[in-house]
């Protein structure tokens, strides 16, 4: 940046540098589930939305089961959606995690806790 005083004979040019740093913003992300208990094979719908500040977070978000990933699927709006009829008998903790972008860091969802009982 270089300043030009316009009174030259009391002041004199100058140039200056400056480290500027833009660091992303951290967004928040919240997961619903269309059931929290189901019967084996039955479907159940998983929608996660995606917000911070400023631009609406773009991107894909991670469901998972645990630590085992079930699906990968694309922001619209700030929403993504996940159906499945194939969780196992048995309790499982679903998560949603946003993987962020330029824009955005990354966020994981609290754990939502659904059932799957035997036919």
């Amino acid at each position: 940046m270089t300043f030009i005083p316009a009174d030259t004979t009391n002041y004199t040019k100058a140039t200056a540098s400056v480290a500027l740093t833009v660091n992303q913003a951290t967004p928040a992300i919240k997961l619903i589930s269309s059931a929290t208990s189901i019967v084996s094979g039955g479907s159940v719908r998983f929608t996660a939305a995606a917000t911070g500040t400023g631009v609406t977070p773009a991107g894909n978000v991670m469901f998972f089961d645990g630590a085992k990933q079930l699906s990968s699927d694309p922001l619209s709006g700030g929403v993504a959606k996940f159906a499945t009829t194939e969780l196992a008998v048995g309790k499982h903790s679903i998560t949603a995690t946003y993987v962020g972008n330029g824009d955005y860091g990354s966020a994981t969802s609290t754990a939502i806790s659904v059932t799957v009982t035997a036919k």
